[in-house]
């Protein structure tokens, strides 16, 4: 229960309100970031991989090998 007092504390505090949400939205920039760069890279190589049947064995090895590493799986 002592660990929770201070968190609870810092969170009711009207004078870190600004501070956590200036936070969490850092944190939803740095996600919305991420998914986009995912996507610029991902979807267009999908879509032609799935179209063309080229490369697929070498993409599924890259993917196969980064699932492989919890940083970048």
């Amino acid at each position: 229960m002592n660990q929770l007092q201070p968190m609870w504390a810092f969170l009711t505090d009207p004078d870190r309100w600004p501070l956590i949400l200036s936070r969490t939205l850092d944190h939803l920039g740095y996600t919305a970031l991420a998914v986009g760069l995912s996507l610029l890279i991902a979807l267009p190589l999908g879509l032609w991989v799935g179209h063309t049947r080229r490369g697929a064995d070498t993409v599924l090895a890259v993917a196969g090998a980064l699932r492989a590493l919890p940083s970048l799986g």
